[in-house]
């Protein structure tokens, strides 16, 4: 028999609605939104008793792990229980339990609700924005569940949301889950490796950005078309995010292909693949880069004047450096302005290393800074050893 809802509405003469507990005498304001799942909805009045739709609907969203767990534990309970529940209900809009367990990021439901074997439809289709819980999985970086959904063979690995044009693949190369995308990407005929965002950041894009150079890799050895997107919000490309990250085989590959801007800045800080490269101690991306005679080899970061000189001397890569004074045109005067290196230029770096020579083409090339003191150090170049 249905059970008795306890929750009475009240709505003041403000238009403020309150419910109050007949039995425990606990009064809440709408909106609140601190009661359990099952509590809202049976004070709404959409339910007498405990429905598995609609407690996941009122889960909270992003919640802690604390509250995830507790509402995990209490519809892991019903689920436990003698109760008799309807595990394909939908909604008008198509969510459906398992959909709204991986969108509130509840995997332990999501997959004992696979587990049961009574969900008929493990694909359901949001019809508002047309995600999947293959989407929400990959969203919420749940890997296992990801797993589970892409091993059944039966889900739209391609399922786009309109809203913002993203997949599970572009999902899992943005969330970081490397053994989701490699297994989406072990069947290139079903998944879409241009997807972009309203941003155009794309697979590739993301796959770089977090570092990851076995997807990265992956996806160039399929044959992925365009190689430059571009992130509209700063510029940033596949090639900057692979020097940035210490990719130095993508990076390699990317301005190998002919098919990206080898020399494209950030809008943000003017700072270029090169720069990054030099930054990130990539030795042969920077004279690649420096080789196609198509970058600025004195680009300078708005954030601290820094240049490709100025960080090649700082890393130590004196080949780097010395190439870049080759061509003529670099300030061998630059300095560091950040706070806490109290503006050191690349003599000084020149000198910590024990580039000599390095040290000797700075001087010919008109280095004026002969007392250059570090911060941290409070070093000067002539301490670096003694010229001849």
């Amino acid at each position: 028999m249905p059970q008795k809802n306890p929750w009475q509405k009240t709505t003041t003469a403000k238009g403020k609605v309150y419910y109050h507990n007949s039995e425990t005498g606990e009064i809440e304001e709408e909106g609140e939104g601190q009661s359990a799942p099952v509590v809202r909805c049976q004070r709404r009045g959409e339910v007498s008793g405990p429905n598995i739709l609609l407690l996941l609907r009122d889960a909270p969203y992003d919640a802690s792990d604390a509250v995830k767990a507790e509402v995990t534990t209490d519809i892991m309970r019903l689920l436990d229980g003698e109760g008799s529940f309807d595990l394909n209900e939908a909604a008008v809009d198509g969510r459906t339990p398992l959909w709204w367990s991986c969108y509130k990021g509840l995997e332990s439901i999501a997959l004992r609700l696979l587990d049961t074997g009574l969900v008929v439809d493990i694909d359901p289709k949001d019809t508002w924005n047309g995600t999947t819980p293959l989407c929400w999985a990959c969203n919420k970086g749940l890997e296992t569940l990801a797993l589970r959904l892409i091993d059944t063979g039966v889900v739209n690995v391609n399922a786009k949301d309109s809203t913002n044009g993203t997949t599970p693949l572009y999902w899992a190369c943005c969330v970081g889950l490397e053994t989701v995308a490699l297994r989406l990407l072990a069947n290139t005929a079903r998944v879409d490796l241009e997807v972009h965002d309203r941003y155009g950041t794309t697979p590739l894009w993301w796959a770089c950005c977090k570092g990851n150079v076995t997807v990265a890799t992956r996806l160039l050895d399929i044959g992925v078309l365009n190689k430059d997107p571009k992130d509209s919000r700063n510029g940033s490309t596949p090639l900057v995010w692979a020097c940035n990250r210490g990719l130095e085989t993508v990076a390699m590959r990317l301005i190998d292909s002919g098919d990206v801007d080898v020399d494209v800045k950030d809008t943000t800080n003017g700072t270029t693949p090169l720069h990054w490269a030099c930054r990130e101690g990539l030795e042969a991306v920077s004279l690649r880069l420096i080789d196609t005679g198509a970058v600025d080899v004195d680009a300078r970061d708005s954030r601290n004047s820094t240049t490709p000189l100025y960080w090649a001397c700082e890393r130590g890569l004196e080949t780097v450096a010395l190439r870049l004074l080759e061509t003529g045109v670099v300030d061998v005067n630059v300095m560091d302005t950040s706070a806490n290196t109290n503006d050191v230029n690349p003599l000084l770096c020149a000198c910590e290393h024990g580039f000599e020579t390095l040290a000797m083409k700075l001087l010919e090339r008109g280095c004026v800074d002969l007392d250059q003191k570090r911060y941290q150090t409070r070093s000067v170049p002539a301490e670096g050893f003694q010229f001849s």
